[in-house]
């Protein structure tokens, strides 16, 4: 996000950017669907962390892509806003797009994947699509294919480099 740009002002920058041309109705529906429209006039250094992730995915859905990358995009943002990417998630998979979710929340796309990539310390050790597992819950795969087995319930909590600290 660009401090000194408007909300409105960055999806015009993407959309010249990526050389797209974009209406105002589609403007204006998007901006609606995140509930930005009485915050299109407001400057990035004014919005908070959940309106700038909305400002974000309003930015990356304005250039109508076919393949998109989603990197913990429901961080920040309000159980409305996270219904609403849900609904917009499913509506480009129905028409096509190829759609990659990063997310450590495995419980927010439980409805949204096709195919799943287990990663572990930076490197992907499995590949499932859901027909295989379609009974497992996406955490169990996660712990049983990496060999985790309940972090926290030891007292134990994993760092990002997969190191153990105790928790007190």
């Amino acid at each position: 996000m660009y401090d000194a740009l408007t909300v409105r002002e960055h999806m015009e920058f993407i959309t010249r950017a990526y050389q797209v041309e974009a209406g105002e109705e589609e403007v204006e529906s998007l901006l609606g669907r995140f509930e930005l429209t009485d915050k299109q006039d407001k400057l990035g250094s004014e919005l908070s962390k959940g309106m700038m992730q909305k400002v974000s995915i309003c930015c990356a859905l304005v250039i109508r892509p076919r393949v998109i990358l989603l990197d913990e995009p429901m961080v920040g943002l309000d159980p409305g806003a996270i219904k609403e990417l849900k609904s917009v998630i499913l509506d480009l998979r129905g028409r096509g797009c190829t759609i990659l979710i990063s997310t450590h929340m495995l419980e927010m796309v439980k409805e949204l994947w096709d195919v799943t990539f287990v990663m572990n310390q930076g490197h992907i050790v499995g590949t499932y699509p859901r027909e295989t597992v379609a009974s497992e819950d996406l955490e169990e795969l996660y712990f049983s294919v990496t060999g985790r087995t309940d972090p926290y319930g030891s007292g134990q909590r994993e760092t990002d480099d997969g190191a153990a600290e105790g928790n007190g």
